[in-house]
């Protein structure tokens, strides 16, 4: 019983690391979940979202990503930076967007070898061909990282949504299909604070993100295999 009980606990934990997410206020002007609406992307911003330890780092799919800004309400919108970082190493970033850049704006992303190319140049080079995201207004000396663990209080930034086969013509996408290896990430560009963090309404800056998936954490999936095999044991042990 004491066996099966620590395997549980295990179990438990590995899942709550998974499972919380951000919490997106719909109650303001500008709903999140309405405005991707305008965009055909049936998305509902708190019920759809990926857990948060599912949407920490990513991989390139094929020939390379497509990143397009598809909203951005943040009032210092001309200060921020959204680019990605090395997974090895945080401090190790290349910026794909900055406050030039508007609303429809596109790149392109390719990793191999750990060289990083956007737009068709090698740009920088990281230590693997995992990376996460992070919006910036380093004027203000603000970092939000799609890897809560660096971000103040260890709070999610960041929301994603995974293509769950939404068309329409406002799709910005090729084939007008919100497609599984498509994702949604919308951000909330004011740092964490206990009063605050509960208003957040996740649309400072939202990018649509063709040809990515996420890359599970090895500590989660770790976890989750402690419990699952402390429960076979646990289980053998009683019969």
């Amino acid at each position: 019983m004491k066996m099966k009980l620590i395997a549980s606990a295990v179990a438990l934990s590995a899942w709550a690391g998974t499972a919380s997410a951000v919490f997106v206020n719909e109650s303001g002007p500008n709903p999140l979940s309405a405005r991707l609406a305008g965009y055909d992307l049936n998305i509902n911003a708190n019920a759809d979202q990926l857990p948060d330890g599912n949407d920490t780092y990513w991989e390139v799919l094929g020939d390379g990503a497509t990143t397009t800004i598809i909203l951005e309400l943040a009032g210092k919108s001309y200060a921020n930076t959204f680019g990605i970082y090395d997974r090895t190493d945080y401090t190790n970033r290349v910026e794909l967007f900055s406050g030039s850049d508007s609303v429809s704006d596109s790149i392109t992303l390719q990793i191999t070898g750990g060289t990083v190319n956007v737009g068709g140049s090698d740009v920088g080079t990281f230590l693997t061909n995992s990376f996460g995201f992070y919006l910036a207004r380093p004027a203000d000396n603000d970092w939000f990282f799609s890897d809560s663990a660096l971000n103040g209080g260890g709070k999610d930034q960041m929301a994603a949504y995974q293509g769950n086969g939404s068309t329409g013509d406002d799709i910005p996408d090729a084939d007008g299909v919100f497609g599984p290896s498509d994702y949604v990430l919308a951000w909330e560009d004011l740092p964490y604070n206990a009063a605050f963090y509960d208003k957040s309404d996740v649309n400072d800056f939202v990018v649509y993100i063709k040809d990515i998936t996420p890359v599970p954490e090895p500590g989660t999936l770790a976890l989750l295999g402690l419990g699952l095999a402390g429960l076979g044991a646990a289980r053998r042990r009683r019969s």
